[in-house]
This record gives C-alpha cells, sequence and structure tokens, in this order.
C-alpha cells in the first residue's frame, strides 16, 4: 500500500441489488469516481456479484489524471460485474479504476468502451506497487483504445500500464492503439509491463 499523509475515504459498501445508471447524453457523466490523490478509497467494495449497467463517465476534456467507478483505490473491489459501460479519460483510465494500489478480484466487464490519451486498460489504467488484479475477465464486445493522440500510449485489455500483479485474468476484448507518433505499447491483458 502507499504510505503518506492524506484523509482516507475508508466506507465499506455492499451491493444488495443490481443498479441501472440514468441515460446521459454525449459529452456528459452520470457519475464522479470515488478516490483522489487527496482521499484515496481503502474500503471494501463488495458487489455482490450483481451488475452496475449504463456507467458513463466522460472526463476527456477536464484535467483528470484518473478516471473509473474509483479514481485513486487502495482498498478492496471484489465481485462486481459492469454491463455497456463507456469511460473516457485522459491519463489512467479504466472501468473499475483509474490508479489501482489495492486489490481488485472477480469483476467482468461486458460491452464496455474505454478510451483515453494514455495508461489505459479494461479493468485499469494503471496497477502500480502493490496492486493487485486476479480472476478479472472482459469479454468479447468490450473495446479498449488511446483516443489517436501523437503523444503515445499504453493501452492493454486488462490494464495499460503494470507494476503490480496480475494473476488469472482473461481478456477476449477487442484492443487497439491508433496513435500515430511517440511511444506505444499495446497488449492483450498488458499494454506495458515495467518492473
Amino acid at each position: 500500500m502507499l504510505f503518506r499523509s492524506v484523509r482516507r475515504n475508508e466506507q465499506n459498501i455492499t451491493l444488495k441489488a443490481d443498479i441501472d445508471m440514468p441515460a446521459v447524453s454525449e459529452g456528459k457523466s452520470n457519475w464522479t469516481y470515488i478516490g483522489t490523490w487527496d482521499a484515496p478509497y481503502v474500503g471494501t467494495f463488495d458487489g455482490g456479484r450483481y451488475t452496475i449497467t449504463g456507467l458513463t463517465i466522460d472526463a476527456s476534456d477536464t484535467d483528470y489524471q484518473q478516471a473509473g467507478l474509483f479514481g485513486i483505490l487502495e482498498g478492496v473491489v471484489q465481485n462486481v460485474n459492469f454491463a455497456d459501460v463507456t469511460v473516457q479519460g485522459a491519463y489512467n483510465v479504466g472501468v473499475v479504476a483509474g490508479y489501482n494500489y489495492g486489490i481488485i478480484k472477480g469483476c467482468n466487464l461486458t460491452g464496455c468502451a474505454v478510451s483515453g490519451t494514455m495508461y489505459i486498460g479494461g479493468v485499469v489504467g494503471t496497477n502500480t506497487y502493490g496492486g493487485t488484479i486476479s480472476r478479472c475477465m472482459v469479454d468479447a464486445t468490450s473495446a479498449v483504445t488511446d483516443n489517436g493522440e501523437d503523444s503515445g500510449a499504453y493501452v492493454g485489455g486488462i490494464v495499460g500500464h503494470n507494476n503490480g500483479n496480475i494473476l488469472a485474468c482473461l481478456c477476449y476484448a477487442d484492443v487497439a492503439l491508433t496513435s500515430v507518433g511517440g511511444y506505444q505499447s499495446l497488449g492483450g491483458i498488458v499494454g506495458n509491463h515495467g518492473d
């Protein structure tokens, strides 16, 4: 885990039913991520195997450095399904979390679309030291891609940029890189694996 002097977001959350998010017009969001650099999420989010449908985040025209259900995750997210989710951002973009120091396990994505400028993954944009992703699946109707910026990108079906652990994950998504300049790394599971 990351050690620093910050406020902590320690609420534990357990889903008791499926969640259908309200439809929004293009360029709008129906969710603001939980967990920031100043107050990362450190609790446990247990989805109870329920499904969150229609989550929409458009942070592509902002200075956000993370986009997902969770922005900065140091806690646990487990046993939750995602369907028909759209997440667009700049850096650190993923359905479950933009930036992960915690544990993500048993999460499944169906029909999701994730795009950004750099560090783009189906589950997590950046999985860093101490972060673990296990038993997650991104299915064939999902797409993970960069947005065509010239700066380059790390794009992966599970994780865009990884310095942590990835165990027993499956990806059947379309993973694409549309950048034409800079440096690019592309992979079905991981775009770029650091240490």
